[in-house]
């Protein structure tokens, strides 16, 4: 069985794609604290469906970028 190998740029753009979403679902939370009026102790008893949203938004920005991929390549395939 091969090892997988990441090289340093892979991991650091993948792991800044995870902190961002984190930070998007972080945000949401607050937003709905707000908006909901509820108490700021929902920050921290929260944090599970945070972290849950958090895996959504990283799945989805990966559907997307393998997409946006897969066009490019098929565009550059056709071109030749």
């Amino acid at each position: 069985m091969n090892d997988i190998i990441l090289k340093g740029a892979s991991l650091k753009r993948e792991l800044s794609i995870l902190f961002i979403s984190f930070l998007v679902a972080f945000g949401v939370n607050v937003y709905a604290i707000i908006v909901y009026n509820t108490g700021w102790g929902e920050i921290f008893t929260a944090l599970g469906f945070v972290a849950i949203l958090t895996v959504i938004f990283y799945v989805v920005v990966a559907i997307v970028r393998l997409l946006i991929k897969g066009i490019k390549t098929i565009v550059k395939g056709k071109v030749k």
